[in-house]
Order: structure tokens, then sequence, then C-alpha cells
């Protein structure tokens, strides 16, 4: 008797949790857009990092095709100073303004994308400069994951 009803809530629990809806967004094979073109403005080496990302990850053969701009915003903020007012941490944000146009049907998405992340000043200027610019890859990255992710997502729909 235990074991029936152990294997009928085994059966149970399956059935359920296989329906959950659960789908994975980046699978491979996944063909519903694809860029014609991206322009970018603002900050070269954002421009450069997040352009490559994107042409690199996104599908390549697909009817529906998409021309997209991006505007990148960059700014670098004193986050924290030390008792002789001399900045310790500075906090970078980067913006990027998306504006995703459907070749076929003309349509236009607006989006905006931000990240801000912070990073310590060292005792040398080319060590924080170094920090800078890791922070600005990593920023970079992440918003160009943010913007594949959101267009896999926007036309899967």
């Amino acid at each position: 008797m235990k074991k029936k009803i152990s294997l009928i809530a085994i059966i149970f629990s399956l059935l359920i949790l296989n329906s959950c809806g659960f789908k994975k967004i980046n699978k491979v094979g996944n063909n519903t857009f694809s860029i014609n073109e991206i322009s970018t403005s603002g900050d070269k080496t954002i421009s450069y990092l997040v352009k490559n990302i994107i042409s690199i990850n996104a599908p390549s053969k697909s009817s529906n095709r998409l021309n997209i701009e991006i505007d990148f915003t960059k700014s670098k903020e004193s986050k924290e100073k030390n008792i002789s007012k001399k900045t310790t941490k500075y906090e970078l944000r980067i913006t990027a303004n998306v504006k995703i146009t459907e070749k076929n049907t003309l349509k236009v998405i607006n989006k905006s994308f931000e990240k801000t992340i912070t990073y310590q000043v060292d005792d040398s200027h080319s060590a924080t400069l170094t920090n800078e610019k890791n922070s600005i890859e990593d920023l970079s990255e992440k918003i160009a994951e943010d913007i594949i992710n959101f267009l896999y997502i926007y036309f899967e729909a």
C-alpha cells in the first residue's frame, strides 16, 4: 500500500513539475529575429564592446530583420571620500538608450538599460585607470547581455 501511494505521489509530482512552463531563452536555433544593422553613438570603447558582443551572440538567419541604434552615456562620480577629501571610490554608470526598428513592419521599440558599478582608487594612477577600464568592460558585457535577453524575450512572445 505504501509503495502505491509513494508511486502515485512521485508520478503526480513529475506531472506538476514538468508542466511549469519553463523555457530556455537563449536556445540554439531560435531564429525569431536577426540583426541587420547596429549603429552606435556615445563612448567609443563601450560602443565597440557592446556591438561586438551583440553581433556574435544574436541569431543570423531570420525573416524578421532588425536595425538597432544604441546611444551610450557614461558618467563617473565620486562615491566615497576620506578625511582629507580625497576620493577613495568611484561610481561608474553606463546608460544605453536602444531604439529597435523592425525592418519588415517598421515597428519601433525604445528601451533603456542602465548598469552601475563601484571601483576602488589605488595608490597609483595607472592602477586606478586599469580598475576603471575593467569596470567599463564588465558593465559593457552586462548591458550587451541585457539587450540580447530583451530581444529574445520580446520576439519570443
